[in-house]
């Protein structure tokens, strides 16, 4: 799991040991992970070499972001390092880690994408803030680089998914904000803790053998109208 000491790296950690997995995390900090950047190629290829042994799932979910909390009102911010990250990130690691899987002939890919790769955001929502149009071009390039990849490893029997994911709510949401967001979601509310678990249990598991190249969206209907 890259992006294993964030928020939902490290509930994805958690949940997939708890269903008997050996679990190895990567980021630039944090406990209980290795300390390495997905931009940082040399790293990565010591470490699949000499740390990481037969990996069977791949689960991208190393990205940067701007809350809706910090003030940023530029809409280029931040172009750079986004694009970095969540892009040229993924694609090191597909190319590193899931490169042995298509070596071996095995494995699955979790690309994790969002919403707003697929809808544009509403910044009306946002007092003071723009959020990053990078974001919203890197997640939707998660899915071209997800079919690609998809068709091409196909036949060396290694699944490549994206999963776009809806807002999970946050105590320190602004008020009108959390109220206009939970309005614009058929089922009214955001997304709680453990919600997104399910789909990432699946797509790693036998369970889902016969599914690569797919979208799974998980948003409480947001994307629905």
């Amino acid at each position: 799991i890259t992006g294993g000491a964030g928020l939902l790296g490290n509930r994805w950690a958690r949940s997939l040991k708890a269903a008997n997995a050996d679990i190895i995390s990567l980021d630039i900090v944090g406990d209980y992970v290795f300390g390495c950047s997905v931009l940082d190629t040399d790293e990565l290829t010591r470490l699949r070499k000499q740390e990481l042994g037969r990996v069977d799932a791949l689960i991208c979910a190393a990205a940067i972001d701007n809350p809706p909390m910090s003030a940023s009102p530029d809409l280029w911010s931040n172009w750079q390092s986004i694009v970095d990250v969540n892009l040229i990130g993924v694609k090191n690691c597909c190319e590193i880690i899931g490169g042995e899987m298509v070596k071996r002939g095995s494995g699955s890919i979790i690309l994790v994408s969002s919403i707003y790769g697929m809808v544009a955001p509403d910044n009306r929502r946002y007092d003071n803030f723009q959020k990053p149009i990078a974001y919203s071009a890197t997640k939707a390039a998660l899915y071209g680089l997800c079919r690609y990849l998809a068709a091409e490893w196909g036949p060396r029997n290694v699944r490549v998914n994206c999963v776009s994911f809806g807002p999970m709510g946050r105590d320190d949401f602004p008020p009108r904000f959390k109220a206009e967001m939970e309005k614009a979601i058929p089922l009214g509310r955001f997304a709680q803790p453990g919600e997104f678990d399910g789909v990432i249990q699946f797509l790693v598991s036998d369970a889902s053998s016969y599914i690569t190249g797919a979208n799974i969206v998980v948003d409480g209907g947001y994307t629905a109208w």
